[in-house]
């Protein structure tokens, strides 16, 4: 059997998103604007077009919600989608559709 020498990888960090000079916004206000503006154009789009969403890993949050948006799913066995809020909090431990 041949020994193959493990190889190394590595990376040049070239930005940091929501560390401009300049901007006096963080990460979560960028975030939430973006997820925002996704929220309401798949909005519009579910009574114009079909809407398909793939979820390929873990989706909480805001991005769950948008996920939720869709008219259809397409879900990898291994991915979550988590509903949080208080409606979703109170669930926990029944049955959830």
């Amino acid at each position: 059997m041949e020994y193959i020498e493990p190889f190394h990888v590595e990376f040049l960090m070239l930005n940091i998103i929501g560390m401009f000079t300049g901007m006096s916004e963080g990460l979560g206000v960028e975030n939430l604007r973006g997820s925002g503006t996704i929220a309401g154009e798949s909005s519009q789009a579910y009574n114009e077009i079909p809407t398909i969403n793939l979820v390929t890993c873990r989706s909480i949050g805001i991005g769950a919600y948008l996920v939720r948006l869709g008219q259809r799913t397409i879900q990898h066995e291994s991915s979550h989608i988590i509903l949080t809020g208080a409606g979703a909090l109170n669930k926990v431990g029944e049955d959830v559709l």
